[in-house]
């Protein structure tokens, strides 16, 4: 049973919560979820949540609707995340493979943080009816140069 602690507002789910590979989760504005160690598995939120943290596991998929505050991505691998509506921050550490998927246009407007990530994507869904998604690579390599007197950080291009 995913466990509600009705003083802090906050759901947790774990693996054992999840049954037919799916867990939905109910929630109103002041609550937020905590998913842990979750995997090949499936965790729905549905409604406008204040925030959601996946931390841990292999294969999780994550669908929130609307965000208020950010949705917080752990040491996982393998992630698929959709978000339905507004996203204001993702901040994504330590993952291996995420696809983050914008459903809405309200979503398109997300600042994205990562750290120790490799292989994220992120799809642009808010397309027309004959076109296909935007698929756009995070960068995982970054190059520093001296310039002056500071240091300037930007994504690694490859010829």
């Amino acid at each position: 049973q995913m466990s509600y602690d009705s003083a802090k507002h906050i759901w947790t789910v774990v693996q054992g919560d999840i049954t037919d590979g799916v867990c939905t989760v109910t929630v109103e504005e002041k609550d937020k979820v905590m998913i842990r160690d979750v995997s090949n598995a499936a965790v729905v939120v549905s409604g406008k949540v204040a925030s959601v943290s996946l931390d841990g596991g292999v294969k999780p998929v994550l669908v929130v609707d609307d965000v208020i505050a950010t949705v917080e991505i752990f040491r996982s691998s393998g992630v698929q995340f959709q978000a339905n509506g507004v996203l204001p921050a993702l901040q994504i550490d330590n993952v291996q493979g995420a696809q983050i998927n914008i459903m809405d246009a309200k979503g398109l407007d997300v600042q994205i943080v990562t750290s120790l990530c490799s292989d994220l994507n992120i799809v642009n869904c808010v397309v027309g009816d004959e076109e296909d998604p935007i698929e756009s690579p995070i960068p995982s390599q970054y190059l520093t140069v001296r310039s002056g007197d500071s240091w300037s950080t930007e994504p690694a291009s490859h010829v």
